[in-house]
């Protein structure tokens, strides 16, 4: 299943089908996710820091999608905070920006912070 099967499903559907996703199938979603976001209109420093995420992904893919540790996911969300600190005051960007790279997988609706939600059509029950 695709990220993009994935986020055409209905919200209680997602958690549900996320949960049953193994280490790597989420690794691949946010790989996905992370690609398309990049083909967008960034600037250098933006890209940079885009790509800032997706390095730290990489490095830390055990222990994002495969650890249920609370000590890593202590230090993942530290990571994440200066993240989108940095974010927020070097790069002008909105939290809403920074929470739509960074905490959804849904696409991207230009530089808002907004993203594009499937029509009800689109959504599998």
């Amino acid at each position: 299943m695709s990220r993009k099967d994935l986020v055409t499903m209905t919200r209680p559907m997602q958690v549900a089908v996320w949960q049953y996703f193994s280490a790597q199938q989420k690794y691949t979603a946010w790989k996905d996710k992370l690609a398309e976001t990049k083909r967008m209109d960034w600037s250098e420093q933006e890209m940079k820091h885009i790509e800032r995420l997706e390095s730290y992904m990489d490095k830390h893919k055990e222990a994002i999608f495969g650890s249920d540790s609370k000590r890593e996911k202590d230090i993942m969300n530290k990571f994440v905070k200066k993240w989108t600190t940095y974010a927020h005051k070097h790069l002008g960007w909105t939290l809403s920006l920074c929470s739509a790279i960074g905490c959804t997988l849904y696409q991207l609706d230009g530089k808002t912070g907004n993203v594009i939600l499937p029509s009800e059509k689109e959504c599998h029950k």
